[in-house]
Order: C-alpha cells, then structure tokens, then sequence
C-alpha cells in the first residue's frame, strides 16, 4: 500500500507539473497519459496473465475503458487546476470507501484488514483537510470535474471487475489507451 501510494504521489506531482507549469491543455494531458501509459503497458505484457474472448462483453469492456480513461484524464488536468496532487488523492480515498463496499455488494466479506486501511485513508482524509492552505477553493468550479474524476476513477475498477471473465485488465486498457 505504501509502495503504491509513493508511485501515485510521484506521478501525481508530475500530473500537476503538466497542468500548472507547463500548461497543458485536457486534450494535450489526456493524449500525453495514454501515449505514455499505452508504453508501459505493453513492457509490462509479458508479464501479465492476458486473455480474451470475441465476443460483445471484451468490445464492450474496450470501449467502456475507453470512456473512463477519457473522462479521468480530461478531468484530472481541470481539477489539478484548483487542487493540489495531494489534495486530489485525498479526494480519490473516497473511491477506496466506494469500491469497498462494492466489493460487499459482489458478496465479498469486509476483513479486518480492509477495515484498517479505511481507518488509515481516513485519517489521512482527516490530517490533509485540516491542513492550512492559504488560498480558498472555489468548489463550485470544481465540483462536476471532480465528481466526474472520482466516478471516473471508481469506473475503471468497476469495468475491470465486471469483465474479467471475457477480457484480461491489460487487454481492456491497451486498446483503450491506443
């Protein structure tokens, strides 16, 4: 989790460098995260468990892929406008709390593990919004890309789940990301 969390901070803050300095637009964010994603992917390949079937359900879990990468990268560049890269993890600890109870919806029982991690992120949730800022956030701006980004975020982890027993996780992102 920790190690996870060190490579979202990283590539986060090279996220919000993009969009703050060197002013990338949506479209130009969105194309530089699925060009260089689309990269690590395909090194990442042989290892990977890859299957898929021809079928409606693997085109549907492509295109569904799709949607969601376009709405999260669209509306990461416009939130990262307005918040921080840590201020917008925090913000995605939400979806942790979503996909946990998701996963009871799927009949998967609730560990005491899980239930540590929510008590980690929400401390964590906690300690970053009493953080000072000096500047305020206008909310208004930024709460239909934000909401959009978390369902977004939730989204993929969603498809990925729902169809799996077609389609492998590096075989619905590749052709989404191309």
């Amino acid at each position: 989790m920790l190690t996870v969390t060190v490579c979202y901070t990283l590539s986060s803050l090279g996220d919000k460098y993009a969009v703050s300095k060197v002013k990338f637009s949506s479209d130009e964010f969105t194309f530089l995260m699925c060009s260089s994603l689309s990269v690590f992917v395909v090194l990442l390949l042989p290892f990977q468990e890859i299957y898929f079937s021809l079928c409606r359900q693997a085109f549907a879990a492509i295109l569904l892929m799709a949607l969601t990468k376009i709405f999260e990268f669209e509306t990461c560049a416009a939130v990262l406008k307005y918040l921080s890269a840590f201020e917008l993890k925090a913000w995605l600890g939400i979806t942790l709390f979503v996909s946990y109870f998701t996963d009871l919806f799927f009949g998967e029982t609730l560990s005491a593990l899980k239930i540590l991690f929510i008590v980690v992120t929400v401390t964590g949730l906690v300690l970053i919004s009493k953080s000072g800022k000096e500047e305020k956030i206008n909310y208004r701006k930024l709460a239909l890309p934000l909401v959009l980004y978390l369902a977004s975020k939730y989204g993929y982890g969603l498809v990925i789940k729902s169809f799996s027993p077609y389609i492998s996780s590096s075989m619905q992102l590749l052709p989404a990301l191309i």
